[in-house]
């Protein structure tokens, strides 16, 4: 008798087992189910709101920077100042400029990854001209620069979008 009570016993535990496994695969699968549907929602509602958006496009995206007078100003006192009054005594030459160039474009793209080979002969011919026109209280070269750079910048962004 104690034998048989064990068994209705032990067969109950399993019955219970089974039950509970049963819901936590439910409530398991529901949740998933549940997230799932959130899911396309979402992407559904992302793809609606993406036709109302521009195309991306680097000539609407790209709007160039410009020098003001201040910049000049302040780059020509800058060169007085190191030249007057700077330890090592800087020269201001094409050596000089062919160095601030170097640096210029290491700054911007050190690992190669935007200017293009024409881009850079094309900004090539500020190599020597740096110190001329930095001295002559122009900053244009290193602006024509950076919008080179900027717009290479734009292009890949939308590339890898």
């Amino acid at each position: 008798m104690k034998n048989q009570q064990n068994h209705f016993i032990l067969r109950g535990l399993r019955s219970i087992r089974k039950v509970t496994k049963f819901s936590e695969v439910s409530i398991l699968r529901n949740g998933l189910l549940f997230v799932f549907i959130a899911s396309l929602a979402s992407f559904i509602a992302a793809q609606e709101e993406a036709g109302s958006l521009p195309a991306l496009d680097v000539e609407t995206l790209y709007s160039p920077l410009s020098s003001e007078p201040v910049h000049g100003e302040t780059a020509a006192n800058l060169l007085k100042e190191l030249k007057d009054k700077h330890y090592s005594g800087i020269i201001f030459d094409d050596n000089f400029s062919s160095i601030i160039f170097d640096k210029y474009l290491d700054n911007l793209d050190g690992s190669k990854l935007y200017l293009l080979k024409n881009d850079i002969d094309e900004i090539a011919l500020y190599r020597y001209r740096l110190d001329d026109t930095l001295q002559a209280g122009s900053v244009e070269p290193g602006f024509a620069i950076y919008n080179i750079y900027y717009k290479r910048l734009l292009e890949r962004l939308i590339y890898a979008v």
